[in-house]
């Protein structure tokens, strides 16, 4: 009868560890699973962010292009034309306007130049590095949006 009580109590004791096994490694697949999920789901929420990224980036640059080629049409362009009016017009050749026009449009041109190049390529880069425009740049959008950016 010991023996038998003995067998008995040993299949419980075993069949309750088995379902305690059981349990664990349910409970322990669905943690796997649910880890599993979330890192795709930062995933794909990191990807979405660079590709939001990217566009904002394209955007930019579009609109930048679309600047240069306006100060470009509005200021040399147009300056060029007249220039282009007064040489190709053959009454004004012997004149005095001519060479006034020309004297005055050159500089001009020059001037326009200048500045569409300085606007392109800021003077803080030339004189203090990239970092230091940067860093200028966050000092000056934190205090113009009241933001915290952090400076690595």
């Amino acid at each position: 009868m010991e023996i038998s009580i003995s067998v008995v109590f040993l299949i419980t004791i075993i069949t309750v560890i088995g379902i305690v096994m059981a349990f664990v490694l349910i409970a322990y697949n669905a943690f796997v699973k649910r880890i599993i999920k979330e890192k795709k789901l930062q995933y794909q929420k990191e990807i979405q962010h660079q590709k939001d990224l990217l566009i904002q980036n394209i955007e930019i640059q579009e609109n930048e292009r679309e600047r240069i080629a306006k100060l470009l049409h509005d200021e040399v362009g147009n300056k060029l034309n007249i220039l282009s009016v007064w040489l190709g017009n053959p009454d004004t050749w012997d004149g005095k306007k001519l060479k006034e026009v020309v004297a005055t449009q050159i500089p001009s041109l020059i001037e326009s130049t200048r500045t569409i190049s300085h606007r392109l390529y800021p003077v803080n880069f030339e004189e203090f590095g990239f970092v230091f425009s940067v860093e200028n740049l966050i000092q000056t959008v934190e205090s113009s949006l009241n933001l915290s950016l952090i400076h690595i």
